[in-house]
């Protein structure tokens, strides 16, 4: 029992750490396998083998291990903890990189346990190609890294400067993540909704569509806030000073060029299904877009901005279903949004 006890503090301290490290990708994590564990339970949802959804959703864990494996992984304290074995350097690279190259494949070897029944080839042969592919990247980059820094050389890329600052600043792996993961449900969700025969001409499944909708583009616009904290503070504050209203326009542009597309798919298919219900939801989630933004130059906690965020899009979720008059309280928070914004923006780049 004490044995138990110890290993259920470690795993709490544990996830306490990634909750502190990433707690956006981590609180979605928790909520949407929750969900679907609920709806799996319940048998609210039923698997189909032979959807292309499951294929989708395979494809969804496969690019989620490649984003992980891009990461630059810091081997030397690895080396240093192995370094009186007789085991070389290489060997011990290479053990470190399977077992990374396994956790960054633990969802997809989940799937292959709880569906051995349901084309167990095709999952088995997937399954090894992401593991091997994701190894190789890790791998092939160290030896790459290391190269570079013996032989202490620097390719220089010719690209935009303001491309590269963005890149830089907002385009970290959780929102990455964060972004293959909503768009992912966003076409899940279109695709089941289409096959459903009752769809035209029922009101309530119209509405619980564009929730549903409304809710992938809520949690997409919340991996912002990690992004956020991420810009280089002292280059703004020194060498580039610039207001708010640099930041937020700079912002808008990032995040619109990501959802651009999946907005334009919502709009198609929003004519196609209820153009009422598409221009009232539109509003809810430019109102989401926004909050998010100036939510994100505040200076509260990352964990708290998130459960704010989460809690504002269940408020503007719980509006939405109300008639449209409604929809002007969700003013309010907006308003709110950018005065906190506005007034903390400085206390970013106080160095």
């Amino acid at each position: 029992m004490i044995l138990l006890f110890f290993w259920v503090k470690i795993a709490a301290k544990k996830f306490i750490s990634l909750l502190k490290v990433s707690p956006v990708i981590i609180i979605f994590t928790v909520i949407f396998t929750g969900a679907f564990l609920y709806a799996f339970v319940n048998n609210h949802i039923v698997l189909n083998p032979d959807s292309w959804t499951l294929y989708l959703i395979i494809l969804f864990f496969v690019l989620i291990s490649v984003l992980n494996s891009l990461k630059r992984y810091n081997v030397t304290p690895v080396l240093l903890a192995y370094s009186k074995s007789k085991n070389s350097n290489k060997h011990i690279c290479i053990m470190f990189f399977i077992k990374r190259a396994l956790l960054n494949n633990l969802f997809l070897i989940i799937i292959n346990i709880f569906a051995y029944n349901i084309n167990s080839i095709t999952l088995i042969c997937i399954t090894v190609f992401s593991v091997f592919i994701s190894f190789l990247i890790m791998y092939l980059k160290n030896i790459y890294i290391n190269i570079k820094i013996k032989n202490n050389t620097e390719k220089i890329l010719k690209i935009n400067p303001k491309i590269k600052s963005i890149i830089y600043d907002y385009l970290t792996s959780d929102f990455s993540a964060m972004t293959v993961l909503c768009i992912t449900m966003f076409l899940i969700l279109v695709n089941e909704f289409s096959k459903n025969s009752a769809f035209d001409n029922d009101l309530k499944t119209q509405t619980h569509f564009f929730m549903l909708l409304t809710i992938i583009f809520g949690l997409g616009f919340i991996g912002i806030i990690d992004s956020i904290r991420n810009i280089n503070r002292k280059f703004h504050a020194i060498l580039s000073a610039n207001d708010l209203k640099y930041h937020v326009k700079r912002t808008i542009l990032f995040l619109a060029g990501i959802y651009c597309w999946l907005f334009a798919v919502f709009i198609y298919f929003g004519f196609t299904v209820s153009a009422a219900l598409m221009f009232k939801y539109i509003f809810c989630i430019l109102i989401l877009f926004m909050i998010s933004i100036f939510m994100a130059f505040t200076i509260t906690n990352i964990l708290l901005k998130s459960i704010i965020m989460i809690l504002l899009l269940a408020f503007t979720v719980w509006i939405s279903s109300l008639t449209s008059p409604f929809l002007i309280a969700l003013i309010i928070p907006l308003v709110f949004a950018f005065a906190k914004a506005k007034n903390e923006y400085r206390e970013w780049f106080l160095l």
